[in-house]
């Protein structure tokens, strides 16, 4: 038994040590790679197991900004990807991190606000995994994560700018906001906003999402541009 402790023990400290090199090796493939792996683990593995790679959070969400800043966005995909699955079989591997300074929410919500040079893809992506970690844990983030849901919000919201600009669209638009299907594949971020702040208001009560929602869908409707009151209007149908 206690020689079976050792060897697995052993295995333990060669992985970590396998796992701290990739992390820190200078090329972004192999980074990718070691993230990848510590999400394999983590997600297909119980928390006695995955506890030690907790202090990795923090060097993904570096190795998650580096692949942003070199334009990686297909490694960088594979990634987001993999983190959802975390969040949806083990999102208490993000609580620390969450608690300590609200990342990787905090990347996810800039990924997903970013309007020029970022995929669609991963836009909607990114979305999906702040959305994913909420219904996994709305007690806890009710309770000591207050700032979560906004940022998750204004996220929707930001995606639901997303549709063609000009008077031919506009009067497209407003012929199909009585059509609950719409145009499925039209428009396709601002959809994404859409379901997204429909999942989020179900997940949650209005007593915890209220305050955060109006005063979204406020600023909204206040813009100039049709595309923000149209925004606004269209998260009032999603959760009223």
């Amino acid at each position: 038994r206690l020689e079976r402790d050792d060897v697995h023990r052993r295995a333990a400290q060669q992985l970590g040590q396998v796992l701290q090199n990739g992390l820190s090796h200078a090329d972004l493939k192999i980074k990718t790679a070691a993230v990848l792996f510590i999400c394999e683990i983590v997600g297909e593995t119980e928390k006695k197991a995955w506890a030690p790679l907790l202090q990795t959070c923090a060097v993904i969400v570096q190795v998650l900004t580096q692949l942003a800043a070199a334009n990686e966005e297909d490694m960088l995909q594979e990634c987001v990807q993999s983190l959802i699955d975390v969040a949806s079989l083990q999102p208490d591997f993000f609580k620390a991190q969450l608690q300590a300074n609200m990342e990787p929410a905090k990347f996810m919500a800039n990924v997903a606000r970013t309007r020029e040079g970022v995929d669609p893809g991963l836009r909607n992506l990114a979305l999906e995994w702040l959305v994913t970690y909420l219904e996994k844990r709305v007690k806890w983030i009710t309770k000591s994560l207050k700032d979560y849901p906004g940022l998750v919000l204004q996220a929707c919201m930001d995606l639901m700018l997303e549709v063609e600009d000009g008077q031919e669209e506009l009067k497209a638009w407003a012929e199909r906001m009585d059509d609950e299907e719409g145009e499925e594949d039209e428009d396709e971020l601002f959809h994404a906003g859409e379901e997204a702040i429909d999942r989020v208001a179900e997940a949650m009560s209005m007593d915890n999402l209220g305050q955060s929602l109006f005063q979204l869908i406020g600023h909204f409707c206040s813009q100039a541009p049709w595309q923000a009151k149209h925004a606004g209007l269209a998260a009032i149908k999603q959760t009223v």
